[in-house]
């Protein structure tokens, strides 16, 4: 039993030796793998540091360029407006010309013409002109189309 104990006792320092000897080998070992480890992670830190700041960068460019496009956008929105009222005082500078020519013709020759147009076109020449002759040339129309032309005619002086 001796024996068997001193064989035991034996075989459990022999391990312990080599596990001994394996960490003070291993343990260098570790610390350098950690202070790679360590190396690699600063290095990747930094990277990315970098690469938020190029981000940042490229956002701050972005807002940018997005401003610059708001204000062309409202430019561009000012511009449309100035020519839609400027195509609109030249359709009405039109329709002033044809108010006088039909206010110069007969109240049945005007009357026949507006009768054949589109009636708000045809309610638009009528508020050119002055009441006395719109009336005269209105009571001269087909009385439903006239009734069209006065629908459109009220809706455009309100």
């Amino acid at each position: 039993m001796r024996l068997r104990l001193l064989s035991t006792l034996r075989k459990a320092t022999v391990s312990l030796l080599i596990v001994c000897s394996v960490n003070m080998y291993a343990f260098p070992l570790i610390l350098r793998a950690d202070n790679n480890s360590m190396s690699q992670i600063t290095n990747k830190i930094q990277q990315l540091k970098m690469l938020e700041s190029v981000i940042d960068n490229k956002t701050k460019v972005l807002m940018t360029l997005k401003k610059q496009l708001d204000d062309e956008k409202l430019q561009l929105e000012k511009k449309k407006k100035e020519l839609e009222s400027l195509e609109n005082r030249v359709a009405d500078e039109k329709i002033k010309r044809l108010s006088k020519i039909y206010a110069s013709a007969k109240p049945q020759a005007a009357a026949d013409e507006l009768s054949k147009m589109d009636e708000k076109l045809a309610a638009k020449i009528l508020t050119f002109m002055q009441p006395r002759k719109s009336g005269a040339i209105i009571s001269k129309m087909d009385p439903e189309i006239a009734a069209k032309v006065f629908q459109n005619y009220v809706n455009k002086n309100q």
